[in-house]
């Protein structure tokens, strides 16, 4: 299904999605995802009940092996196809889903990280909800590549933070005009971040 042309997903970014690892031609995870994804579509009002997880998975795996990849990442989002009361009196549309799937990001080895001058609100109503509402990070994003850097690190308003714009899991990590202490405790936070915060499942063990 695609999404309406005034449709909240086109209008205002009012979807959900996660991004996970492809490992052996298997989506790594899945369960925990489809938790975080139904678990957000809910807190922002979307009704994705019509969407089996089981159907979904069947969707991702077809996917990937349509195109051939063994080691990469996938996007699955569900986007809100309803119709805003603001721009229309109908009560209708329904959310839609769209899966991508790519060959792993390629990193280089070591990469420069900067920290950006836009801050992140952390009274936002959409804390801790992965939303299709990504402008932000994308414009900390391209600030940081014009600046010379591979990424960025984002602050809250209290300048506390170790949130990078993008990225999948690093090796080694060049720190380069950032605030962040040692390697390994910037590696042990990040995947603490992701484990608890994101996906709800155990704290790694410290390296």
């Amino acid at each position: 299904m695609l999404p309406d042309e005034i449709s909240g997903a086109l209008l205002y970014g009012s979807g959900v999605f996660t991004t996970l690892a492809i490992l052996n031609g298997e989506p790594f995870l899945i369960e925990k995802h489809w938790h975080r994804l139904t678990r957000d579509a809910g807190k922002i009002g979307i009704d994705i009940s019509a969407f089996d997880a089981s159907d979904v998975k069947t969707a991702l795996t077809d996917a990937i092996s349509g195109h051939g990849v063994t080691s990469g990442r996938a996007r699955i989002t569900f986007g809100d196809g309803s119709t805003p009361a603001i721009w229309s009196s109908r009560d209708d549309g329904e959310a839609f889903l769209s899966i991508l799937v790519a060959e792993r990001r390629q990193m280089p080895s070591e990469l420069r990280i900067g920290i950006s001058p836009h801050f992140i609100n952390t009274t936002s109503p959409l804390v801790g909800i992965k939303s299709c509402n990504y402008l932000e990070p994308l414009m900390a994003f391209n600030e940081a590549k014009s600046r010379g850097f591979d990424e960025a690190v984002r602050v809250n308003e209290r300048g506390m933070s170790y949130v990078l714009t993008f990225g999948p899991g690093r090796q080694r990590i060049k720190i380069a005009d950032v605030g962040i202490v040692a390697l390994k405790d910037a590696r042990i936070k990040a995947k603490t971040i992701l484990a608890e915060k994101q996906l709800g499942i155990a704290k790694p063990e410290a390296a």
